[in-house]
């Protein structure tokens, strides 16, 4: 399968196709730098509300240096990658001008241009988004600070088969919207 973001193809040894289910609904997220303790609510807590699906993560190198995260991680069935980037320290200290490397297929169009690591992510959740199932549910959220209370997909699912339309939804703190 092609994977294709912002009209680039996506290098296939970019996609760990094994370690996917398709079929199974899937959170996405990308975290680096974040203490243990930040995973075990995120990976934890999730795990703990009897989600059995895919837990995919964009990490730093560094991240993928620590054994406490990588081995929580495998214990969890968690899905990691590393995200091979470089950036430009912006003027308010955040990272600027990120790129990805060895991402897409070298097709001659040149680099898409640098962009803050908060916008790049989603270049890397939408390729991975696009490894499951169309009636799978994909979920992406921010790392740090969130945990569940209680698994995130089935009420979505007792919502999405009362409509026919489908599509995509969005949620946030400020309401629900069809798009």
């Amino acid at each position: 399968k092609t994977i294709m973001v912002r009209g680039r193809k996506v290098a296939p040894s970019q996609i760990k196709w094994e370690e996917h289910d398709p079929k199974a609904d899937v959170v996405l997220s990308v975290g680096s730098g974040y203490l243990p303790r930040v995973w075990y609510l995120f990976v934890g807590s999730l795990r703990k509300s009897g989600f059995r699906g895919d837990i995919v993560l964009g990490v730093s190198h560094q991240d993928m240096q620590q054994k406490e995260i990588t081995e929580f991680a495998r214990k969890h069935r968690v899905i990691l990658y590393e995200i091979h980037a470089t950036c430009a320290d912006g003027r308010d200290g955040r990272k600027d001008s990120c790129r990805l490397h060895n991402f897409y297929v070298p097709d001659g169009s040149g680099d898409s241009g640098g962009q803050p690591i908060s916008n790049l992510r989603y270049e890397l959740l939408s390729a991975w988004s696009q490894v499951y199932h169309k009636d799978s549910i994909i979920f992406n959220t921010d790392f740090r600070d969130v945990f569940f209370q209680s698994h995130p997909f089935p009420l979505v699912r007792s919502e999405l088969q009362k409509e026919s339309s489908g599509g995509l939804r969005h949620h946030s703190s400020d309401g629900t919207k069809q798009i």
